[in-house]
């Protein structure tokens, strides 16, 4: 009943039935999810014709001294037999017949029929809206599984899902040159994965060490590693908390870097600026860009951290199928699309990829 004969707002809402006051719901849907796929855009993209992708990685010789007289000649087979008889120059090690599985990553929206017919805040019961959704969420996940220590896997049609071979099972210490690749933070470290060239299959990176506090020193003998290789890394991904940590770290008396700086005018004019982030680090062997990623995988374990650094240019995501959306029959009163992408994480070379693994989660950066 009205109070003075005046009718409030206390007694609208107070009406049978749960009042007589319009909800106050905007129309527009906010995603807080539309992020970028760093992985994903920094290396390549490429198509397979098999589910069995396979490339060839070769390397050059180690260098060596070279001198031979004026009337050196080239004997019919076999190698040098004197100083002045120059050997068939052959590979000075074995051409690699890689391959890696591609795997399907799929997702499915049933929409009712109905559900598209009544008005909702966003439209987010459009049969649009959903697909929309849905091939981010695709995407999201490739990028994970692309970095991931998972070891690839042939599967089957029915039971038994095949695998690619993550970012961090292709990683591996190399001879001749020798390659430190898979750095490891632990006093003990955890075994490496790489390429098995008998199975033709990755074997993923263990994760039995103490994990322990990354070090600058560790960041500078990957990239070197990769130098060494041929390569020159560019890139250092890993997590949001990890980035957080490498940059804490940079801006302490322990970090062995020159003074910080930064270019001009990255603020307006007549406004100072808080830096408190490292974005770019220059090694003795390039200049190295420091990347986070929402994405990004553990190691093996929520206890494992890894952070990942390469040459994005023998890297790339290849497709034996791009992301598609099929029309499925219309079941009962629900709508159907299927969504699917068939692809592969191709290692041109896997002397330009390393990592920093067994990295605590919460230590604090150190020297060395």
């Amino acid at each position: 009943m009205a109070v003075n004969g005046a009718l409030d707002v206390v007694e609208i809402r107070a009406l049978t039935s749960g009042g007589n006051i319009r909800e106050d719901l905007m129309a527009k849907v906010w995603d807080v999810s539309r992020t970028p796929l760093p992985f994903q855009d920094a290396i390549g993209t490429g198509t397979c014709t098999s589910d069995q992708h396979e490339w060839t990685i070769d390397k050059l010789g180690v260098a060596a001294a070279n001198a031979w007289v004026e009337n050196a000649s080239v004997p019919a087979s076999g190698t040098a037999s004197a100083p002045t008889d120059i050997g068939n120059s052959a590979s000075q090690s074995a051409v690699i017949r890689a391959r890696n599985i591609c795997q399907i990553s799929a997702k499915a929206v049933s929409v009712s029929l109905r559900s598209q017919d009544v008005q909702t805040s966003g439209n987010t019961a459009g049969l649009a809206y959903q697909v929309m959704q849905r091939q981010r969420e695709l995407k999201q996940d490739m990028e994970f599984i692309l970095l991931s220590n998972t070891a690839s896997l042939v599967g089957n049609a029915t039971t038994t899902a095949p695998l690619l071979g993550g970012y961090l099972s292709w990683v591996e210490d190399k001879t001749a040159p020798t390659q430190n690749l898979f750095v490891s933070a632990a006093a003990t470290p955890s075994a490496d994965g790489g390429y098995d060239q008998t199975t033709k299959l990755t074997v993923a990176a263990a994760s039995t060490a103490t994990p322990a506090a990354v070090s600058e020193a560790d960041l500078r003998d990957v990239i070197e590693a990769i130098y060494n290789g041929g390569a020159e890394a560019s890139m250092a991904m890993m997590l949001p908390s990890m980035k957080r940590i490498v940059s804490q770290y940079m801006y302490t008396s322990s970090a062995r870097i020159a003074q910080l700086t930064s270019e001009v005018g990255q603020g307006k004019s007549g406004q100072d600026v808080a830096r408190g982030a490292v974005s770019v680090f220059i090694s003795d062997y390039g200049v190295v860009t420091l990347m986070p990623n929402r994405f990004f995988p553990k190691q093996a374990s929520t206890t494992h951290d890894f952070i990942a650094v390469f040459d994005p240019m023998y890297l790339s995501v290849d497709y034996l199928h791009g992301i598609s959306v099929t029309e499925q029959a219309v079941q009962g009163l629900q709508e159907r699309r299927n969504m699917f992408a068939d692809y592969t994480l191709r290692c041109s070379s896997d002397q330009a990829i390393g990592a920093i693994a067994d990295i605590s989660p919460t230590g604090a950066m150190t020297a060395t």
